[in-house]
């Protein structure tokens, strides 16, 4: 029986750079998941900006309902229209609210009236509000029904 003698210096060597791409393995593998998880967040961070800014149209939609001062298509009454296609379903943002709200002009901002219905002496009106972003593609949309009680 031949006994191999093993050369101390290549064993190290081995070890060193077996250790040294596991090192080079961890380090990368954790510097991927942290970009990864701040793209994630800036993802959310801009959604959540999207859908403030609709909760807030929302808002100020809700309290111009409340004070019956609610128009459509620059100052007419409001029709309701289901697909939000007509000119005349498109309700009035003041701009001072969009600028609030961080849109100046009341760019990427819409809100459509869908309908209005009577039941007893409450109204119940429905709504639909759209935020979007167009250099990232974010968009958020809130949907509500509000009733009015005399």
């Amino acid at each position: 029986m031949k006994l191999y003698r093993l050369n101390e210096k290549g064993v190290a060597l081995v070890t060193t750079l077996l250790l040294g791409f596991l090192a080079i393995g961890l380090v990368a593998t954790a510097y991927f998941l942290g970009l990864r998880a701040t793209r994630m967040s800036g993802l959310g961070k801009r959604y959540i900006t999207e859908l403030d800014v609709a909760k807030g149209t929302s808002q100020y939609i809700m309290a111009t309902l409340r004070a019956s001062s609610l128009t459509c298509n620059g100052g007419g009454a409001c029709v309701g229209d289901q697909t939000c296609a007509s000119a005349a379903s498109n309700i009035d943002i003041h701009p001072n609210i969009c600028a609030s709200l961080g849109k100046a002009g009341c760019a990427n901002i819409a809100a459509c009236y869908l309908s209005s219905t009577v039941s007893g002496t409450d109204t119940m009106t429905s709504v639909n509000v759209r935020s979007n972003n167009p250099n990232t593609g974010e968009q958020a949309v809130v949907d509500f029904v509000y009733k009015l009680s005399p």
